[in-house]
Parts: C-alpha cells; sequence; structure tokens
C-alpha cells in the first residue's frame, strides 16, 4: 500500500534526542510532514492487547520511515547487555517501511537483513538528521524500492514456516511434509 501519511513512525526503545527532533519538527502546525512516536505511554498501561496491536499494525502500514536502533545505543536502563534483531525490525519490513536508524552490530543481523537499504543509518550529527530525512523523502524511487524489497523479503526470509524449519532442523527433526512443500 502506498498510501502512507505517517512520515516517520517512532515506537519502542527510541533515541530521546532523535525522537524530540522529528516530534519538534515535523509535529510544528507549519509543517506539511506527520512524526506518530509512542514515547509518551507504557505498554503496561494498556487495557486491551488485541486492539492496540490491531491500531499499532494499521500506523505501522501507513508509515513511510520506522526508526529502529541497537538495544545497547538507547536502551537507558541497559536491559539488555547485548546487540541482538528485535521485533521491530521484522515487523517494519512487513508492513512495508523503510527503517532508518542504528542498525543492530550482532552477525545475526547481517545474516537476516542483507538486502540494500534493509536498514538506512541515520546520521551521527544531530543538525543532519532533517536534512537527511527530507531527502529521503524526496527520494520517492529509492523508498518505493526499499518499500518493495522489504515487503518481498519478509515474505521470502521470515515467514513462520522458515523459523519452524530451523527449530526442525536444530532439534534434527524431519519436516512435516505440508511443511516441506510451503517452503518450495
Amino acid at each position: 500500500d502506498t498510501n502512507r501519511f505517517i512520515d516517520v513512525i517512532g515506537y519502542g526503545r527510541q533515541s530521546p534526542e532523535h525522537s524530540r527532533i522529528f516530534a519538534n519538527v515535523y509535529n510544528d502546525p507549519k509543517s506539511e510532514r506527520m512524526y506518530y512516536h509512542t514515547d509518551h505511554m507504557q505498554i503496561a498501561k494498556i487495557h486491551n492487547f488485541y486492539e492496540h496491536r490491531s491500531f499499532f499494525w494499521k500506523i505501522l502500514s501507513r508509515s513511510r520511515i520506522a526508526l529502529a536502533y541497537d538495544a545497547l545505543k538507547v536502551d537507558p536502563n541497559k536491559r539488555f547487555p547485548f546487540s541482538f534483531v528485535g521485533q521491530r525490525w521484522f515487523e517494519s519490513i512487513t508492513a512495508g517501511c523503510v527503517i532508518v536508524g542504528q542498525k543492530p552490530t550482532c552477525p545475526e543481523m547481517e545474516e537476516l537483513f542483507f538486502w540494500e537499504d534493509a536498514t538506512i543509518e541515520i546520521p551521527e550529527n544531530s543538525q543532519d538528521i532533517i536534512p537527511f530525512t527530507e531527502a529521503l523523502l524526496a527520494d520517492k524511487k529509492r523508498l518505493e524500492a526499499a518499500h518493495r524489497r522489504n515487503v518481498e523479503k519478509a515474505r521470502a526470509h521470515h515467514d513462520w514456516r522458515h523459523r519452524l524449519a530451523q527449530i526442525h532442523q536444530c532439534l534434527k527433526l524431519p519436516l512435516p511434509e505440508i511443511l516441506r512443500k510451503e517452503l518450495v
């Protein structure tokens, strides 16, 4: 779906500095841009998780750029003492978002997200973030190619059938016939 009215979405573990920059610039009444972010809420306060996830999916599928960061760089409580590929990468590509941020440094990242523009690195200098993002949003050809590629790669490599096959392989179990046929 190319009808994406949210320019940038930031949910979960985000860079507080980057979130503040996007909120101040893109959510200004004079701006034509929109930044949707969830740093104002806590997951524990959600009353109906199913309804919230449905709403979240709708918002994510209407977003152009999803911000995502290595937990080592943005987790202030240091709950995670290691780098890992979090669910937001999988959710974002499945929704067709272009991921901008700081990719995890774990080896699995290159194995799981191996294609062009799987994650576009955000500039180190905070003053460069908005000009960089504006240039990216203006590059419709690159954005459309990344949107399509992300959805295609999500379907081809990150469907649950692939994970089930890996689990069977790790446990040295034969693949059920129906799963083997689905993976061809």
